[in-house]
């Protein structure tokens, strides 16, 4: 059987790194039948200290059937050149552009011919995205730059999750070789949700608070409502950019009484399912994502969206599961928040019937994990 290493910084049951984590999980899960499936990453949670609890560090164990390295983060100098030197893999699968140990380092000795037998995938997750190359810019043009005059990315496939992510990979690495697969979405969480009255509304948002997430957008777009609307808006997800979040802050000031914003603690996976019970749509304007396992994740519980374009998530008032406007687009965003916010139960409940019926028909298992089955056997075979 065919090894596979996914190197990724953060795994179950971490969950504030949100959506790349959950794609390594959905992969893992799906494809450890079809290969031998290793992962490699480490003991703590996104910008946590403390270690896991109830996970032995520093040896294999198995996680639902995945065989999986919870490393120390002091041990990994020492872990890279073993498992990469020592080791033999068919596949190594990458998950970030710019971890040093999890991305650069495996590349480094790739490059430098230390490792044989491997091929490498690099899913870049989203990180070539105009929203998230806006944060940190300058640092990140000039890395890319040089990574790239020293061939770092070089020989291997770039794995993309949609036709914006093949655009955004090639604006700067042209001639790479590209494979486009979407992630693999989870299953149905039907829930019994709210009633919607009209003159009443609750949104969740799901995001870190960081400027590529466009969360003062959104309050932007709540200061524009009438004065006497009645709307609660809890956003789930780390506080990324202290200086982003005063600023989201200060423009919250100016909310009329009846509108109100709330910073939550990021939920785990499980949690945040139940979670979507207790509202009426899902909120994200973001200025980009690669996937969206948020917005996923709420369509598979029956929840509407309300969404920027700068998703894979298009055409969704055409299936009445909800929205894609245009950032540009102001004043239609906010028709569309009055007309939410009106909106009786009986069409409501419609929208939550479609939501759970797009989810299932966009939610193509078999069909993803044969595709993905094919890019792996083929880059063993080095046909791709």
């Amino acid at each position: 059987m065919s090894r596979i290493l996914i190197l990724t910084d953060w795994y179950s049951p971490g969950f504030l790194a949100g959506g790349p984590i959950q794609s390594c999980v959905n992969l893992a899960n799906a494809l450890n039948d079809k290969f031998q499936i290793n992962v490699l990453t480490t003991d703590t949670d996104f910008k946590q200290s403390n270690s896991y609890p109830n996970i032995v560090s520093n040896q294999w164990i198995d996680v639902k059937g995945v065989s999986v390295f919870y490393a120390k983060k002091k041990t990994l100098p020492r872990l890279f050149p073993i498992y990469f030197l020592r080791k033999s893999y068919d596949i190594v699968y990458l998950n970030n552009m710019y971890s040093w140990h999890f991305t650069l380092l495996p590349l480094i000795f790739n490059r430098l011919n230390l490792i044989r037998h491997s091929q490498f995938i690099l899913a870049p997750r989203g990180m070539l995205s105009s929203g998230s190359i806006q944060v940190k810019n300058l640092k990140k043009i000039v890395f890319l730059k040089i990574a790239k005059i020293f061939g770092i990315y070089k020989k291997i496939t770039f794995h993309a999750t949609s036709e914006e992510e093949r655009l955004d990979i090639l604006k700067y690495f042209p001639k790479a070789n590209i494979q486009t697969i979407s992630n693999l979405p989870g299953k149905l969480h039907q829930n019994k949700g709210l009633i919607k009255t009209s003159k009443n509304l609750r949104l969740i948002c799901v995001s870190r608070t960081s400027p590529e997430k466009n969360i003062h957008f959104l309050i932007e777009l709540l200061l524009r409502l009438p004065v006497d609307f009645l709307i609660d808006l809890d956003i789930y997800g780390l506080i990324n950019d202290p200086e982003y979040y005063n600023k989201c802050k200060s423009l919250e000031k100016k909310l009329p009484f009846g509108i109100k914003v709330n910073y939550c603690k990021p939920l785990p996976h499980d949690k945040l399912m139940e979670k979507f019970a207790e509202y009426h749509f899902f909120i994200l304007t973001t200025k980009g994502e690669n996937f969206g396992h948020a917005i996923a994740e709420a369509l598979s519980a029956g929840l509407p969206v309300i969404l920027s374009d700068r998703t894979p998530w298009r055409n969704l008032q055409n299936e009445n599961v909800g929205w894609d406007l245009s950032l540009e687009n102001d004043d239609l965003f906010i028709s569309v928040l009055k007309e939410v916010y009106e909106m009786e139960n009986i069409e409501y409940q419609n929208m939550k019937l479609s939501a759970l019926d797009f989810f299932q028909k966009r939610n193509k298992s078999e069909e993803i994990i044969i595709r993905y089955m094919n890019l792996f056997n083929n880059s063993i075979n080095n046909k791709i």
